[in-house]
Formats: C-alpha cells, structure tokens, sequence
C-alpha cells in the first residue's frame, strides 16, 4: 500500500538475473517494508533509459549505480556511463580490501573521483587487512569504493560492491532516506 509519508524508490535492472533477489533479498526486503518500491526487470531502449535517468539527477533525484551492475558492466560501458553525466570517473581495480566504514568488501574501485566525491576509500591492503587473505598487497588510495557527486539539482551515487554486504546495504539505505 503506498503511502505519502514512506520514500519512493525505482529499482530498474537493465538485463536481470534471478540470482539478483536472492544476493540482495536483505536490502530489497527493507526497501519493500521501509518505502513505496516498484521495480522494472528490463529495460528497452537504454540510451532513452539513460537519457530520463540524467534528467531525472537534474531534476533533484539519486539515483545510485549499484548492486549487481558493477559485476557485470564493460570497463569501457562503466567509463561512458560516467561521462554521460559530465564525470570524470573510470573504472579501477577490482579487489576486496578494508574500509574505514564498511570494515571489507569486495568492489570494483572508481578512478579520478574527485576528493569530495570520495565517499568511502581503502584503508590498506596485503598485511594491513587483518580478516581478508585475497587483499593485495598495495591498494591504491587514490580510488574510492563508494563516489557521489552534485549533479544539476541531484546526486549521482556509485556503488561498486559487488556481493551485498551488510555495510554498503546500510550505505544505499542511508541515501535513500530509510
């Protein structure tokens, strides 16, 4: 039942995988129960989705590039997607290491994130991390898991964890207001 009191939220899936609910059934069920949620598992036309997606930032909207996307975007789709928006951003390296918030998880980094546009950045890597023996040995600090930036009257958010862990569940939570 929606009500006027709860946020909207729009999850939009550009090519969906059933194996999406069950990854994220955590942050999707607390979506559901916290705000009026409606879903779209496909999308035609993605140059026209994109093109209301940019709209809609200009206009005040969040909208925030995550879940499974980073799993399964092109380094080069990732690179024109931000561009689109007037961002310098780039896809980075890809690795689990430790963050100061969300204490590990696995992420496909953002380069050229300007520094208030870096949300959340590694705190280390190889012998640094304590509880994560894939970590490597160097992590490039310069790179952040989680980016957001002023765009027209919006917010573009990015988050590059790939495994829906508790900690970036709260993130995407926090920013859309629950």
């Amino acid at each position: 039942m929606a009500s006027a009191n709860r946020p909207e939220i729009f999850l939009l899936s550009l090519s969906y995988l059933d194996f999406l609910d069950e990854t994220y059934s955590s942050l999707i069920d607390k979506l559901a129960n916290s705000a009026n949620l409606k879903r779209a598992k496909k999308a035609d036309g993605n140059a026209e989705v994109l093109q209301k997606v940019i709209s809609y930032v200009q206009n005040g909207g969040i909208p925030i590039i995550g879940l499974h996307f980073p799993n399964f975007v092109t380094m080069g789709a990732l690179n024109d997607l931000f561009a689109s928006f007037g961002l310098p951003w780039e896809r980075g390296d890809y690795h689990r290491t430790d963050f100061e918030f969300n204490p590990s998880m696995k992420t496909l980094h953002i380069k050229n994130a300007r520094p208030l546009e870096k949300i959340f950045i590694p705190i280390g890597g190889g012998a640094q991390t304590q509880s994560h023996v894939f970590a490597p040995e160097y992590v490039d600090r310069t790179q952040a898991a989680v980016t957001g930036a002023k765009i027209g009257n919006g917010y573009l958010v990015y988050c590059g964890d790939v495994n829906g862990e508790v900690g970036s569940n709260q993130i995407i939570s926090v920013l859309c207001g629950l």
